[in-house]
């Protein structure tokens, strides 16, 4: 992610600059047409028998104080579970680079974070973590989707919908990686979604 960064919020490399954040919370807006892919993937592996982890790749471009996800691409990992999905890195990664396009960038991953027992995070697990760290790209997003409502971060987008007389509850949660390679959670907005 060298080169088309220029803020003092994100750095070249792309990552949060730590100064600049404490003053300005990184913010990851959503286009709709990304959301509804995150969505209706994410929903799709919660359907599933089990309940399955599942994620892609975000594409789009920084600005300012933070990001714009234009497009999300679902990505079938070799293999997925109720509390992992994965990904061959390598493979993972050529694919992010071959979707890039002159105006749109890979910025990272998203997955989601299936409720087990009643219980489910919008937060990093520590494999998430290690992931994020070890990756050339700066967004991770986790979204957590449940049939009932949930206490979440005010830094998460969160919404219902309701399809085929089902009801789920999203909750989004944005981080991106600052210039001492720590985690920095991200606001994350949608025109597709109003505030309440």
């Amino acid at each position: 992610m060298r080169g088309y960064f220029s803020s003092n919020l994100v750095t070249e490399a792309g990552k949060v600059d730590r100064k600049d954040a404490e003053n300005t919370e990184p913010v990851l807006r959503i286009s709709k047409r990304a959301l509804s892919s995150i969505t209706g993937h994410v929903t799709k592996g919660f359907e599933t028998p089990y309940k399955k982890e599942v994620g892609g790749h975000l594409l789009g471009y920084h600005y300012k104080t933070g990001f714009y996800v234009s497009r999300a691409i679902p990505y079938n990992t070799p293999y997925s579970t109720r509390s992992a999905w994965g990904t061959i890195q390598y493979y993972f990664r050529k694919k992010g680079l071959r979707l890039e396009t002159r105006r749109l960038k890979w910025l990272g991953t998203y997955h989601s974070h299936v409720e087990i027992n009643r219980s489910a995070s919008t937060g990093q697990s520590k494999e998430d973590m290690e992931a994020h760290l070890l990756s050339d790209r700066p967004v991770d997003v986790i979204v957590r989707i449940t049939n009932y409502r949930m206490r979440s971060p005010k830094t998460c987008l969160s919404y219902k919908t309701m399809m085929a007389s089902h009801v789920y509850y999203y909750d989004i949660g944005g981080y991106v990686k600052d210039l001492q390679d720590r985690i920095v959670t991200m606001r994350v907005e949608s025109a597709a979604i109003l505030p309440s």
